[in-house]
């Protein structure tokens, strides 16, 4: 089902990096209330985003392409900040609890304490300002749940419109499972080595004709990553696959095997396990999807119309480029 594909946008407190500077701040991107938020920690922010979207900050020479990024991190860091503060003015905390147990599911991610604090160095954290950093986010989400975000709903009537308006995002497309056994072939190969590997796809073509298991000769012969499977590829849709593969494996039918098919990988044989031809994914097997979609789509609505009514409040002071 499609929809799902479309489920689990981020809000904008998980945009910024969680880096903070120790010492020598130097430069004022911007100053919120009094606070003020250092150039050093709005680059580690755009450093951190860049780095989770896959894109080099080494590369990105258009300066017009930077300056917007820099503004969308800034314009985060300055919600955050305001968030923080409207948490602190209504006495909206996280407790010392809910940091303790935040701060031991981060360090539960690395191998062992030293590694830990490795990665807290680098990002310009002791324990105690990382906890402290903590603390503003998650007093900053507690405020967001308690003023704003406990009391949206969805109706029925919208989980239903939504699903008449998007009908293709409620179709399961058409799909196969197929194993397959890969004798690699280099694009540069020659043509004795060419004629070596359909030779060794043609005597084990011969061994699935005498009755010999499919998934045991791909254990043994196949040279692809899925050979510790039986060469088992799983179900997936059109476009998943190169072109040459993918035609021959939605042309055949279950329990039958290609001829040898080449592509860029080398040489195959293909054998269809499983077909499943596209269906409609019901709306009630769909209701609670949408719901929990809907309900973060009013959730971003809702953080942002909060943080501009917070920003017309407040001073809020930037320093352009």
């Amino acid at each position: 089902m499609r929809f799902f594909k479309i489920l689990g946008f981020t809000i904008l407190l998980s945009l910024a990096s969680t880096h903070q500077v120790l010492a020598s701040q130097t430069g004022v991107a911007a100053t919120v209330q009094g606070q003020k938020i250092y150039e050093t920690k709005l680059q580690k922010s755009i450093d951190s985003l860049l780095m989770k979207q896959g894109t080099n900050i080494g590369v990105m020479r258009d300066p017009k392409r930077y300056k917007k990024v820099r503004e969308k991190v800034l314009n985060v860091l300055i919600g955050q900040e305001l968030l923080w503060q409207a948490a602190k003015n209504n006495n909206i905390l996280a407790t010392d609890e809910e940091v303790n147990q935040a701060f031991s599911k981060y360090e539960s991610q690395f191998d062992n304490e030293v590694r830990f604090k490795i990665k807290l160095v680098e990002a310009g954290f002791t324990k105690s300002t990382f906890q402290e950093n903590l603390k503003q986010k998650l007093s900053a989400k507690k405020w967001l749940q308690q003023k704003i975000q406990h009391s949206l709903t969805v109706s029925s009537s919208d989980i239903h419109q939504f699903y008449v308006d998007n009908p293709q995002q409620f179709i399961d497309p058409e799909k196969v499972r197929a194993r397959h056994i890969l004798i690699k072939l280099s694009s540069t190969a020659t043509d004795v080595e060419k004629k070596l590997a359909e030779k060794q796809l043609i005597e084990i073509k011969k061994e699935l004709d005498s009755g010999t298991s499919f998934a045991q000769l791909a254990m043994q012969k196949s040279q692809g990553p899925s050979a510790s499977k039986g060469g088992d590829l799983g179900f997936f849709e059109r476009g998943k696959m190169v072109k040459p593969f993918e035609t021959v494996a939605f042309s055949l039918k279950p329990g039958e095997i290609s001829d040898i098919t080449k592509t860029h990988f080398g040489l195959h044989l293909i054998k269809l396990v499983e077909h499943k031809p596209a269906s409609v994914y019901e709306e009630k097997f769909a209701t609670e999807q949408i719901k929990a979609y809907l309900l973060q789509q009013k959730s971003q609505l809702a953080v942002e119309k909060a943080i501009a009514g917070l920003r017309l409040k407040a001073k809020v002071e930037i320093n352009n480029l």
